[in-house]
């Protein structure tokens, strides 16, 4: 789960219990969807999602916090203001709506913003130094350091199991070359979240500065375990391997590396594509093919499945799903999906071709999907 996944359910879970539980079974299925939309990186459905209810419910304080966190982490970052600019004038005394719009104005880097929304919440009340992480994070980006480290190690002492500010104090340690004390910044991180691919990443990086190679070797492979698609653990391996002469691993790292750069480049531009037309299906069957290439399987199905709710949906969407469960390792699903995706493109032979050599594959091994990391830890 990433940081901010975190924040989000913490925040929403404070804010129905203050409101006395979720209002029925619709409700109830709908933010179950809208999570599982999430933790599949489909911010855009997983926002409309809470948006279809809060049209029916527009001062429910929960689904314009959730409908908030959720646009900024899609980088809609107007309609995140709104909704939580919304969620503020409800209930300006809140604690939870304050840390919200600071997360939403951390991610679209109105810092001075989010400083003054983070000390709001922190006269509210500090006792789990949420607030006090939150402000450290956004000073850090502001170059105001020294108010950053005081703010990070108060909230590191108020809240003994809080990774966030041991993650910034850990960055700070390695900007400042205290290299000892970012190995146990970012070791202290590890040992809460042992799948903490960013601080495996810079832990690894810290242990190169003190020429701790084997070290810093397996921390760097512990990133890429969690998240195979981190490109400075990749190429920071890579390049280490071929220091010490391990030429054949360090090559092989740095071709994943390239290989991985241009599957990026294709995902951004197929996201920004998405981002200037929301309804475009060939857009979001562009997002699910990228994600696809780069082997994150659950995300581009989610693409996928909202191209296919759409009328007429394309054969590719059907064939990108297929290939999806199939990565997946569900074979009843790629089946049906495949058998649709020849239906419906049976005047196309290459995807014709495509679709019935999927259908007559051997059952693959189910693919793990890499950790996010976003946010304000």
């Amino acid at each position: 789960m990433s940081p901010t996944t975190s924040l989000l359910l913490t925040l929403c879970a404070l804010l129905e219990t203050a409101q006395g539980g979720a209002a029925g079974l619709d409700r109830r299925a709908a933010l179950e969807r809208a999570a599982a939309e999430e933790r599949a990186q489909d911010f855009s459905s997983a926002a409309r999602t809470v948006e279809e209810l809060l049209s029916a419910a527009p001062n429910d304080l929960e689904l314009l916090v959730r409908a908030g966190l959720l646009r900024a982490r899609g980088d809609f970052h107007e309609l995140a203001q709104a909704h939580l600019e919304a969620a503020v004038k409800l209930a300006p005394s809140k604690r939870e709506v304050w840390l919200a719009l600071g997360e939403a104005q951390c991610r679209a880097q109105r810092l001075q913003g989010a400083v003054e929304s983070f000390r709001k919440a922190q006269i509210l009340d500090d006792a789990d130094g949420l607030p006090s992480n939150g402000l450290g994070a956004a000073l850090y980006f502001l170059a105001q350091i020294d108010e950053a480290r005081a703010a990070l190690e108060t909230a590191a002492k108020r809240n003994p199991r809080l990774p966030g500010p041991r993650h910034m104090l850990g960055r700070i340690a390695l900007d400042e070359a205290r290299y000892d004390d970012a190995i146990r910044w970012f070791s202290e991180c590890t040992q809460m979240d042992d799948r903490d691919a960013e601080s495996w990443s810079r832990l690894g990086v810290a242990f190169q500065k003190k020429a701790q190679n084997e070290k810093a070797i397996e921390a760097y492979r512990s990133a890429l375990k969690y998240d195979p698609l981190d490109l400075g653990a990749r190429q920071n391996l890579g390049r280490l391997l071929m220091d010490l002469g391990r030429d054949a691993e360090g090559k092989a790292e740095l071709e994943t590396h390239a290989k991985l750069v241009r599957g990026k480049q294709r995902l951004t531009l197929a996201l920004e594509s998405l981002k200037l037309e929301p309804a475009s299906v060939r857009s979001r069957v562009a997002v699910g093919d990228a994600l696809l290439q780069l082997g994150s399987h659950r995300e581009a199905l989610s693409h996928y499945r909202e191209a296919l709710r759409g009328k007429n949906p394309p054969a590719a969407a059907y064939l990108g799903a297929a290939k999806a469960f199939d990565a997946l390792g569900e074979v009843s699903s790629r089946d049906r999906l495949a058998a649709r995706a020849l239906e419906v493109g049976r005047d196309d032979a290459a995807l014709v071709t495509e679709a019935k050599t999927l259908m007559e594959k051997p059952a693959s091994q189910p693919a793990s999907a890499p950790a996010g990391k976003e946010g304000v830890r």
